[in-house]
């Protein structure tokens, strides 16, 4: 993982304990097969993570960059049944805690995302809150992407665009 611009300014912010190679919690992972050619994951449960959190924080944070692109994308990852006002409360409060690493004034694509498994069966209306409900980040305000487990993190990232 080399690392430029956004990424490098991050992780010199997030403890090493707290960095993470993959993106999987309860049977739920994400592929990071075609991902950006730069990229950063903090695993928000990391302890050091934790003493610092007000809230209830999202899973884990993915930056990534390529090809003069910036992705900040935090992540949920749900193995069973979820509330979607829930979900939307732990992906804001992790960008509010991220807002102390990640700095302002530059323009990224902001992904906040839930991934879930294909086998199971979401009520629509959880499916339809999800949609509605918006995450703030810096100037961004953007919908939740919804995903199954294992595909690619480059779906989310090339939805985006």
């Amino acid at each position: 993982m080399n690392m430029s611009g956004i990424v490098s300014k991050v992780s010199k912010n997030v403890c090493k304990s707290c960095r993470s190679s993959q993106i999987k919690r309860d049977g739920c992972s994400v592929s990071l097969n075609s991902a950006p050619s730069t990229w950063l994951i903090i695993n928000m449960d990391c302890q050091k993570i934790k003493n610092l959190q007000t809230g209830k924080n999202c899973d884990y944070i993915f930056i990534g960059e390529d090809s003069g692109t910036t992705w900040i994308a935090p992540i949920e990852l749900k193995g069973g049944s979820f509330k979607a006002s829930a979900v939307a409360k732990q992906l804001q409060d992790g960008m509010n805690l991220a807002a102390n690493w990640i700095p302002g004034g530059r323009t990224f694509e902001f992904v906040p995302t839930l991934f879930y498994p294909a086998k199971k069966r979401v009520h629509p209306y959880q499916i339809a809150r999800l949609r509605e409900l918006k995450i703030k980040f810096q100037q961004y305000k953007s919908n939740i992407k919804i995903q199954k487990c294992k595909d690619p993190i480059s779906s989310v990232l090339n939805s985006s665009k």
